[in-house]
Order: C-alpha cells, then structure tokens, then sequence
C-alpha cells in the first residue's frame, strides 16, 4: 500500500487508506443506504455527512435571518428570473 498517495477520481482526490471499521454498523449502514460495497458505503456515508452540515448550516443562516432580503419583493422577483 502506498501511504499519502493521492490520485484524481470523479472530481476529487481519492486517498488510500487503511482503517478498521466495526463489520455490524458497516453492515446496518450499507443495507440503509442500499450501497452495493463496502466502499461505496463509506463514501455514501460521508458524502451525506457532509450534506446534511450544510443543510443545517443553511438552516441556522435562515434562523438568523441571512436571508432578510427575500422579504423584499424585488429581490425575491430577480431572484426567480
């Protein structure tokens, strides 16, 4: 095995690595997401992660009112062009 080494896949580095994961939540989580591999579980499992951060980063931002100028009806008029 390579350690550190990076190549380019799909639009994003990929990095090999070696980690020991627990086979029942791997095994729970693959038949959750319905992946078919062990690697695509893992890189499903994190790419939700990450989504669902963001979904509630965008959420907290709303709640303190980022998004006050919607209110207005020509910002949310140029907004649906």
């Amino acid at each position: 095995m390579l350690r550190g080494h990076r190549i380019r896949f799909g639009g994003g580095d990929i990095a090999r690595t070696l980690i020991n994961i627990d086979d029942d939540p791997l095994r729970e989580t693959r038949e959750v997401l319905g992946a078919g591999t062990k690697k695509a579980t893992v890189d499903e499992a994190l790419s939700r992660a990450v989504r669902t951060h963001d979904a509630h980063e965008d959420v907290r931002r709303l709640r303190e009112g980022m998004a006050r100028d919607l209110e207005d009806p020509t910002v949310a008029v140029g907004a649906q062009r």
